[in-house]
């Protein structure tokens, strides 16, 4: 009997043991033709579909809820080693936006190390056609200094960006949580590669209350320091008035040979103060 108890024990251990069996796993992602290593996105799943956190690489969704979608993929701008379960997994990618989604099965059972290089098909050259890439309205919240530039640097690789302004904002009790707020023009400047040109913009809006519709929303870009105002009226910074309209900054961005964007108030009214 105990001879018995002793064999079920040590079969056991030995199943526990398997089932938390790892390999490190070196993920590339490359174009399929040049066979040039890319920067990208990457999310792996396990054999029930579930996904796969991967702490050695950057979140994409750093800073935003984290219920959001994005946070399935993950950041990988160059070849990585990644600790993931021996078994079967299964892994997607993409590059910028010229790439379609590639998608493979992997077999890790029993196997302590691996490699894969997942070759991924460009389905339109926009840089050959003379198009650059960019994000002009790029916002960082809750961040550290060290997360921050991390973001920016890895994820504007990976997105394939040639040109990112990240924007400056202003709405009380919570632009204060905005660390891409403390970042001046030369500071971001600083941080442009080879990759990608960081610059400095601003976020110039009206809104009648906190997150409605208002006289409109535009970006001010390559501006040499902030317009002030830089939000308008009571309904987004709970004081000052409502009778200063957006074409005052847009103006005052002009003179300094900037550029303007409109954005996301669709309904905008910013005619009727230019009316008046």
């Amino acid at each position: 009997m105990i001879g018995c108890v002793t064999v079920c024990c040590v079969s056991t251990l030995t199943v526990a043991a398997d089932s938390d069996a790892t390999c490190s796993l070196t993920l590339e992602l490359v174009d399929s033709d040049s066979g040039d290593t890319l920067p990208g996105l990457v999310q792996l799943r396990d054999g029930d579909g579930k996904l796969m956190r991967l702490p050695e690489l950057l979140d994409r969704g750093l800073g935003l809820p984290a219920k959001a979608a994005i946070h399935d993929w993950s950041v990988l701008s160059e070849a990585t080693v990644v600790t993931v379960p021996q078994g079967k997994l299964s892994l997607r990618g993409f590059s910028g936006l010229e790439t379609e989604i590639a998608e493979v099965e992997l077999d890790l059972t029993g196997r302590r190390a691996a490699r894969h290089r997942l070759k991924l098909t460009r389905f339109y050259p926009a840089r050959k056609q003379g198009w650059q890439a960019a994000n002009t309205h790029v916002h960082l919240k809750k961040t550290s200094k060290q997360q921050t530039e991390r973001y920016l640097i890895e994820c504007s690789k990976a997105d394939g960006l040639d040109v990112v302004y990240v924007s400056y904002l202003e709405r009380p009790s919570e632009h204060v949580h905005y660390s891409t707020n403390n970042y001046t023009r030369e500071q971001l400047k600083a941080l442009s590669n080879h990759h990608t040109h960081f610059d400095h913009g601003e976020e110039h809006r009206h809104n009648f209350t906190a997150s409605a519709e208002g006289y409109g929303h535009v970006m001010l870009l390559n501006i040499p320091e902030l317009i002030k105002p830089v939000s308008i009226g009571p309904g987004i910074t709970d004081e000052g008035t409502d009778w200063i309209p957006l074409r005052a900054g847009i103006e005052k961005a002009r003179s300094f040979a900037g550029r303007i964007i409109w954005c996301h108030n669709t309904f905008g009214l910013e005619d009727i103060p230019n009316w008046l």
